[in-house]
Order: structure tokens, then C-alpha cells, then sequence
């Protein structure tokens, strides 16, 4: 009976949903409206994201800048390379403590990353989730 309980909690430890498992984020994805690939990495414990690739770059085959950050010294710094996301830990099935930074408006939020099969919720708020706003970000497929 003890041999089938512990082969049990390990077969249960080794087979978890993918939703219930940190690493699940790992991998390419698109932001909405395809603007932006952005490829999500971990290092140290902590989840990142950084802009591999920029539709605005690849129409006018120009550098795109971070021309509307708050910080003068970054706003000659290409986007592509950037970390839009940055910080994260796993808990209770998301990804929270991080921030998102929003080059349209040069301002990072806080922000919540929540997984559903290849959706990714990217939730940035300030002070309280609940006033926030989401977008929905899309993993990328080895075709595109």
C-alpha cells in the first residue's frame, strides 16, 4: 500500500497541468495586435520579458526608439532588446510582483500574468488590480 501511495504522488508531482506549472510562460509570444513579439525568459527565480522583434522596425526597417520615456537618458535606447515585463514570481497559479512597461506612453505599471492555455493575460494596474486594464497576449507558433 505505501509503494502505490508514494507512485502515486509521484506520478501526480510529474504530470500537473501546464496552467499549474511556473515555466509554462517560458516561450515567444505575440502582444495584441501582433506589434510585437516579446520572448520570455527566467533567470534568478524571476520571469522577464524582452521585444525580440517589432512590427514598426520590420515595415520601415528603422530602429524604433524609446522616444516617450519618462527617463530622458532612455529615450535613445532601441525598443527591441528592452524588457517589457520584468520581476515576476509564481504563486497560486499566476504571475505576480512584476511590472509592464508601456512604450506608447513611457510609463511602467505594476501587473499580473495570468495563463490560459496559449493566452497570456498581462494585467497592469496601479495600486489595486481590480482598476487596471488587460491585454491578451498570444503564444507564437513555430510557423510565424
Amino acid at each position: 500500500m505505501k509503494l502505490i501511495v508514494t507512485v502515486f504522488f509521484l506520478t501526480m508531482s510529474v504530470f500537473k497541468a501546464p496552467s499549474d506549472t511556473a515555466d509554462t510562460i517560458l516561450g515567444v509570444w505575440w502582444t495584441e495586435g501582433k506589434k510585437a513579439k516579446v520572448r520570455i525568459y527566467k533567470e534568478a527565480g524571476h520571469y522577464a520579458g524582452e521585444i525580440i522583434w517589432l512590427k514598426a522596425s520590420a515595415d520601415n526597417d528603422r530602429i524604433i526608439r524609446d522616444a516617450k520615456n519618462e527617463i530622458e537618458r532612455l529615450k535613445e535606447r532601441p525598443l527591441i532588446g528592452i524588457d517589457l515585463i520584468e520581476g515576476f514570481t509564481f504563486k497560486d497559479s499566476k504571475w505576480v510582483e512584476g511590472k509592464v512597461y508601456d512604450p506608447e506612453k513611457g510609463k511602467s505599471y505594476d501587473c499580473i500574468l495570468k495563463l490560459d492555455g496559449d493566452q497570456l493575460e498581462v494585467r497592469g494596474y496601479m495600486k489595486m488590480p481590480m482598476f487596471g486594464k488587460s491585454v491578451y497576449w498570444k503564444r507564437v507558433n513555430e510557423a510565424e
